[in-house]
């Protein structure tokens, strides 16, 4: 199985659970072992680059809080989820696969 992303790298969220859309398009820290979590699939840990506030999707109790997030809050996302940065090109990737996440989003 060929992962998108690298523990230790920086990946761009380019999917969300529903009501953190807000986090489309924040940079964060890969952080591994890389998990397999179904129905998602291969899972990393992931952590901000900085401590700015986002959103927070308790998936159990299905409410989403606005907070500071670590990597101590253990935050789960698919590695389909996340693109990683790389380069000059893949970064113009990035872009077009970010606004049609959001054209997405907007259409729902």
């Amino acid at each position: 199985m060929e992962l998108r992303c690298r523990e230790g790298e920086l990946a761009f969220i380019i999917r969300e659970e529903p009501g953190c859309e807000s986090n489309i398009g924040r940079i964060v820290t890969v952080s591994g072992p890389v998990i397999n979590c179904y129905p998602c699939g291969p899972t990393w840990l992931i952590g901000p680059v900085n401590l700015e506030p986002w959103s927070f999707c308790e998936y159990r109790g299905g409410s989403v809080s606005i907070k500071p997030i670590t990597f101590e809050d253990r935050i789960e996302h698919p590695d389909a989820w996340l693109q990683p940065i790389r380069s000059e090109v893949e970064s113009e990737q990035l872009t077009q696969e970010i606004e049609n996440q959001l054209l997405v989003g907007e259409g729902a």
